[in-house]
């Protein structure tokens, strides 16, 4: 399975593992000293309280994989073990990347200025 997670190292020398353009990280690796392992956490809906260990941060990296895999497919989404090569008749990445650009103009200036992933409360009002 190929990288689907962007991992950053954090400052408290953890690992942070980003699924997509979801903010907060969605996996955090530490290091235990006094277990002597590396700890994978999830922080994915349902799969809160997850653990994994090993004996390096890559070695915990592919059980992130999997519970991404696993979340996904729960939402109705499937993941490809490869991902496809694009074919003769996909647009270029610089066209996608406008689009994509485009898009998220288009959806600010919808939701009156307020840029993708603003937070409202359950009643409409600003938090």
């Amino acid at each position: 399975m190929s990288g689907r997670i962007r991992w950053e190292q954090a400052q408290d020398d953890s690992v942070l593992g980003y699924a997509g353009t979801i903010d907060p990280a969605a996996f955090k690796i530490l290091w235990l000293p006094g277990a002597g392992d590396w700890w994978l956490t999830s922080n994915l809906p349902g799969q809160e309280g997850k653990r994994h260990y090993g004996d390096t941060s890559d070695e915990v990296k592919p059980a992130a994989e999997e519970w991404l895999a696993e979340f996904t497919a729960s939402l109705g989404a499937i993941f490809p073990k490869q991902p496809q090569a694009r074919g003769p008749l996909d647009p270029p990445q610089e066209v996608l990347d406008k689009m994509a650009a485009r898009g998220m103009r288009e959806l600010t200036v919808r939701r009156g200025g307020k840029p993708p992933g603003w937070q409202d409360d359950h009643h409409g009002r600003e938090v």
